[in-house]
């Protein structure tokens, strides 16, 4: 059967799942330009590109090709294209979608602007995601065998911030005990293609199985009740510019100075809607506030209250020579620090 013939076959079908969601039915390659049409084609994503990436015996080729997203509905002939590059890719290498459209050609998580899905990634070596996948609600609307797991997709009607997507897709995880592997910038196996892996003995197909039977668009308020993971391991706080028994400013704790100097609200759970991403805007506090420091999990900023007065400043969060002199004056004046002459002295010898 021609493409063509395949996709003239699922449009006349109109790709309807059984009952219990199965598609394995129709044709693979109308099940690629169905995940594909699905995945991509809410408005938000019109004129974004799709990152395309493949695996050779040298290594990584990210940003190998970039598609560029239509204006829904999308034309015949560029499903087409995009249906036999990919096809025809997976063929002999490991084939990867970035998941989220970037503004420009990038493989940057900085250039997603907008979220239109979440996402989970169950291995099944893990022994549990799966399983944990079977049962998890509100159901994903599509799921993608990955020849090693499962990828499952939960798409959105009103596209999200990325940076509250990828908190959402840390639940997920938590609640599946899958990888977490929900950052921006994430590339997945495409339907269609195969799982090259060495490990195995051939290759395995990678395949739309599961279309969600009974919703276009997921929940969300759903997935945003779900709990989140607990903290992981506290990030070591850098070294005070001088030293800390020296410092008078490194005894106040930081759900003193994170507020004050973040110029926001902490809330009862030590978390703060971090300034340094997604303009500022982000919706999901994804600043964590310890004793001793604190680290935003979203953009990976941390430290202690100079970087963290550095970066409200303009700067790197590594103040040195005349720049730190002076953060320090001023955060002296701020909390009222009065040095001694020893803690001077230290100060004035950076």
């Amino acid at each position: 059967m021609t493409l063509a013939a395949a996709m003239a076959a699922g449009r006349e079908a109109g790709l309807l799942p059984e009952a219990n969601g199965d598609v394995r039915h129709h044709p693979r390659p109308v099940r690629l330009a169905f995940f594909l049409a699905r995945l991509y084609g809410h408005p938000a994503n019109a004129g974004h590109h799709i990152e395309v990436c493949r695996k050779t015996t040298v290594g990584w080729e990210r940003g190998w090709q970039h598609l560029q997203v239509p204006e829904p509905p999308w034309p015949q002939d560029v499903v087409e294209a995009a249906v036999d590059l990919l096809i025809g890719v997976g063929e002999t290498h490991d084939c990867y979608v970035g998941v989220l459209p970037r503004a420009q050609p990038s493989s940057l998580g900085r250039d997603v602007q907008v979220a239109c899905c979440l996402w989970a990634d169950c291995d099944l070596k893990s022994g549990e995601a799966v399983p944990r996948l079977r049962a998890f609600r509100p159901r994903p609307s599509m799921v993608v065998d990955s020849g090693g797991g499962r990828h499952a997709y939960w798409l959105l009607e009103q596209p999200l911030d990325p940076h509250e997507a990828q908190l959402l897709n840390a639940r997920i995880a938590h609640a599946l005990s899958s990888d977490r592997v929900g950052d921006p910038q994430r590339v997945l196996r495409p339907p269609a293609t195969f799982n090259h892996k060495p490990c195995y003995p051939r290759p395995r197909p990678v395949d739309l199985v599961y279309v969600n039977p009974g919703q276009a668009w997921a929940p969300v308020e759903a997935l945003r009740a779900l709990p989140d993971p607990p903290d992981p391991p506290r990030p070591p706080v850098p070294p005070s510019p001088i030293g800390d028994r020296d410092d008078p400013l490194k005894a106040i704790p930081a759900p003193v100075y994170v507020p004050a100097l973040a110029g926001r609200e902490m809330g009862r759970d030590r978390k703060v809607r971090c300034p340094f991403h997604g303009g500022g805007r982000e919706r999901t506090p994804s600043l964590h506030v310890y004793d001793d420091g604190w680290k935003c999990w979203s953009c990976d900023r941390a430290g202690g209250i100079y970087q963290l007065a550095d970066l409200a400043d303009g700067g790197d969060g590594q103040p040195r020579g005349e720049r730190f002199l002076e953060l320090q004056r001023r955060l002296d004046d701020l909390f009222s620090v009065r040095r001694t002459p020893k803690s001077a002295a230290a100060g004035a010898r950076r």
